[in-house]
């Protein structure tokens, strides 16, 4: 299939492993009732246990209103071993541990009785899988951090209305709230990067991401921001901060912003990225909207050290296309490590991308890119893909492949190329 218009040449890197950075996958969790319950058939609230040292703490910022759950099986005597899917119909303030269900098969109460203590498990869309909130909300009065949904509250009546990034329609919402008792002057959604082969002597790496801000009463210290940590002990021995926006200034189109710091080390041991927002006003509060996180390099990439590369031809006109596959398929996962992934939860299965296209007359040194670029890749790392194409996703993050390679002169290059999402 033809797709719109290209802005700009392609860019690459290698990239480091942000898991869920598109935010297209739920938190799934797997804990229990707190209390007996029993089949009615009136409307039901089911009251959950949870590890208040397992991410994430409170009901609120790992359920959304229509995700499923899973209670059972039952240990009544009344019903041994019974299990029945229902849909979460309300999330109450983070301090209650109550949700409010029905039955998935549209009866108003639960079917089984249950005892304190059985199994409820699912995924949850509040909160993005692989991203830790720090300073959770635990009261209503509280300052912190509250996830409010990967569908952002973009549920009208019963049909789906596009929030996110123009490829899907998944972004994580969340807001941050000074609060009075007590105050919490920050909040952030904060990732571990680990499992990839990043050079120990350092680099430069690119980092970025699409965001929107919304502050609220006019928080003129407030602030959100991209930090990029990396360490070699327990303590970071190098913070990277990106100001994404501040103060009063709302910025409500999805925005592309992106730095390239030069970093001394990374030895995997304490390296991690996080999004930051903060206030420091009572009263006051910051709604952030996120998609597409992502970091990357191009180190020892045909001679370059820019953070990434820009590839010097455009695809031949009419060449590229795309198609959509389903994610069961055996892939490259998002941390980097070569497994079959599925996916589960609520939020159904989402779509991936393959991209392909064909070059002509390529140079050499875009040909030398390439083939550093599938070295990386060789060695279990995935790659970045920046197309600047209306229609598909902002950042892709996956494999590449090159085939029927020819040399149209000495120095040039035909062949053709394939992108897909991990």
């Amino acid at each position: 299939m033809a797709i719109g218009v290209q802005r700009d040449l392609w860019q690459m890197g290698v990239a480091l492993p942000i898991k869920n950075g598109s935010f297209r996958e739920g938190k799934f969790r797997r804990t229990a009732l707190a209390a007996d319950r029993a089949a009615s058939a009136s409307y039901a609230s089911v009251t959950i246990t949870l590890d208040l040292l397992t991410e994430p703490a409170r009901i609120r910022n790992w359920l959304h209103t229509g995700d499923i759950l899973t209670l059972g099986p039952s240990t009544s005597t009344n019903n041994p071993g019974a299990t029945e899917s229902v849909v979460v119909t309300l999330v109450p303030d983070p301090a209650s541990a109550a949700v409010d269900i029905i039955s998935i098969d549209g009866s108003e109460g639960l079917l089984f009785d249950y005892k304190d203590g059985d199994p409820v498990s699912g995924v949850g869309t509040a909160s993005g899988s692989g991203w830790t909130l720090t300073n959770e909300i635990a009261t209503g009065t509280a300052g912190g951090g509250r996830a409010l949904a990967m569908f952002g509250a973009a549920v009208s009546g019963y049909g789906l209305t596009r929030f996110g990034a123009d490829d899907d329609y998944f972004a994580q919402h969340w807001k941050h709230e000074y609060g009075t008792s007590p105050t919490v002057a920050n909040s952030s959604l904060r990732q571990v990067l680990i499992g990839y082969n990043a050079p120990v002597w350092g680099g430069k790496y690119r980092m970025g991401c699409y965001y929107k801000y919304s502050p609220n009463s006019s928080p003129s210290a407030a602030s959100l921001d991209l930090i990029l940590s990396m360490g070699s002990t327990s303590t970071a021995i190098a913070t990277y901060t990106m100001n994404l926006a501040s103060g009063t200034t709302a910025v409500t189109d999805w925005t592309r912003t992106e730095a390239v710091v030069d970093a001394t080390a990374l030895a995997g041991l304490n390296d991690y990225v996080a999004i930051e927002q903060k206030t420091t006003l009572g009263s006051q509060s910051i709604d952030a909207y996120l998609d597409h996180v992502w970091v990357e390099h191009a180190i020892g990439v045909n001679g370059t050290d820019n953070g990434f590369v820009a590839l010097d031809t455009y695809p031949v006109f009419g060449s590229v296309g795309f198609s959509q596959r389903n994610v069961k398929s055996p892939m490259l996962s998002f941390d980097n490590r070569q497994t079959r992934i599925s996916s589960a939860g609520s939020q159904g299965i989402w779509k991936k991308w393959e991209v392909e296209c064909e070059f002509k007359n390529a140079s050499q040194a875009m040909w030398d890119t390439l083939r550093d670029l599938q070295m990386w890749q060789d060695r279990g790392n995935l790659l970045t893909l920046h197309t600047f194409i209306d229609d598909l996703p902002w950042v892709m993050i996956g494999v590449m492949e090159i085939s029927a390679a020819r040399k149209s002169s000495m120095s040039r290059h035909n062949f053709s190329f394939q992108f897909r999402e991990a």
